[in-house]
């Protein structure tokens, strides 16, 4: 290592090692504590996001429509017009 000699590449080669050692802490650490970083979880945020909420399976847009007129067919895609829709998967 003869080029790291002078100042300002020790200077880079440091900040280079602390760059890795920040990014190895952080992605072992979101591994370790992944669940922590969630959105906090209540009922009213629950129901905004997921219920009565279903997805296209063709093109993927959501709508929002009753279970049992979706189980009966009558609503269908606004953007693909398929009425196959699926609910909303809780992450």
């Amino acid at each position: 290592m003869e080029g790291i000699k002078n100042g300002k590449s020790k200077e880079i080669f440091d900040f280079l090692i602390l760059l890795l050692f920040y990014v190895f802490l952080t992605t072992h650490i979101t591994t370790y504590i992944g669940d922590y970083k969630k959105m906090a979880k209540f009922p009213e945020a629950n129901a905004r996001l997921y219920k009565n909420v279903f997805v296209c399976k063709d093109c993927k847009a959501k709508t929002r429509a009753q279970h049992m007129k979706v189980l009966q067919g009558k609503i269908a895609c606004r953007k693909c017009g398929s009425k196959a829709l699926r609910q909303v998967r809780m992450k």
